[in-house]
């Protein structure tokens, strides 16, 4: 699970810094579960795959690598 690291509610579908909170502890709980990973990344927003695509990268190689060495 890679996640942004400033969440900001969409105020324009009622979304509440509650909303927030409560979404982000279902990825953090989802991101620590067996054979998952949690990663946020630094200076990020909604759109990660823009601001960090190093990471997005990174993360998808790593998997990829994990799966093939199965």
């Amino acid at each position: 699970v890679i996640v942004a690291e400033r969440y900001q509610p969409t105020g324009q579908i009622g979304e509440t810094e509650q909303d927030m909170q409560h979404w982000k502890d279902c990825l953090q709980e989802l991101g620590h579960r067996p054979n998952h990973r949690y990663v946020t990344t630094e200076g990020t927003d909604h759109k990660v795959w823009e601001n960090a695509p190093e990471t997005v990268v990174e993360e998808i190689s790593t998997l990829y690598q994990q799966v093939c060495n199965h």
